[in-house]
């Protein structure tokens, strides 16, 4: 709201809770009109099931509001249901004055001069003695192929050929489809080369491995470790 900043906080807050209690009041309003019951009812039952609806509501809002030390805002219910009904009663459609004028013809429903609450059915059209007769000068607009059909189907003529038109882009296009699906199965054997390339390599692979294992495990003794045998070997013999 506008200059709430001048207020006071006990009247901002005030402010505040009557316009939440509004909103409430108004979803209420909108969840009760949801139900099927509700829309396949008349006017006087429609007041009584928000009368309710709104009354149950503050019937709890009352108790909560009272267990936190407060004070409920106090808006009128028979208020909340008349701009409800009010509203419901406008028409949605944008199409449609806000002031309807009376049906003058008292004919059926027509949707210049009268809401569509109040029609029956949609107006009657106009009869047309004769159907309008469209005249089409062939010679004044020539087409640019011959379409003209054979007089009788079994002759030898028969209906004309179905003309392609821009013929050379449609030929640019099916090349260009075809040259893709060549790339597309060129590199699909070339993937399936690669593939069994690799599993050929990864055979050898492990078949070197297979046979490059045992002899690591009897793997012969080191040029050092021979050199020091070969020395104590030496060493024997001097004493001896």
């Amino acid at each position: 709201m506008p200059r709430t900043h001048r207020m006071s906080p006990f009247k901002q807050a005030e402010i505040r809770a009557r316009e939440a209690e509004y909103q409430a009041l108004w979803q209420a309003c909108e969840r009760a009109a949801r139900k099927d019951e509700y829309q396949h009812s008349t006017v006087p039952v429609r007041q009584v099931m928000l009368r309710e609806a709104l009354t149950m509501l503050l019937d709890r809002r009352a108790g909560d509001r009272r267990r936190q030390g407060k004070q409920m805002c106090n808006i009128s219910v028979e208020l909340m249901i008349e701009r409800h009904l009010k509203r419901e009663a406008q028409p949605r459609s944008p199409f449609h004055a806000r002031n309807f004028l009376e049906n003058a013809n008292n004919e059926l429903y027509n949707a210049h001069n009268a809401p569509p609450a109040m029609g029956v059915g949609l107006a009657p059209l106009a009869r047309m003695e004769v159907p309008p007769i469209i005249k089409y000068d062939r010679d004044a607009t020539p087409p640019q192929y011959d379409h003209s059909l054979a007089e009788d189907f079994d002759s030898p003529k028969g209906y004309p050929p179905p003309i392609l038109e821009n013929r050379s882009h449609n030929t640019t296009l099916y090349d260009e489809l075809a040259a893709c699906r060549e790339d597309r199965c060129a590199l699909v054997r070339r993937l399936v080369a690669l593939e069994s390339k690799l599993a050929h390599m990864t055979n050898l692979v492990s078949l070197l491995c297979d046979e490059i294992h045992p002899k690591v495990m009897v793997t012969p003794q080191t040029p050092d470790t021979m050199a020091m045998f070969e020395h104590n070997e030496m060493m024997d013999e001097a004493d001896l």
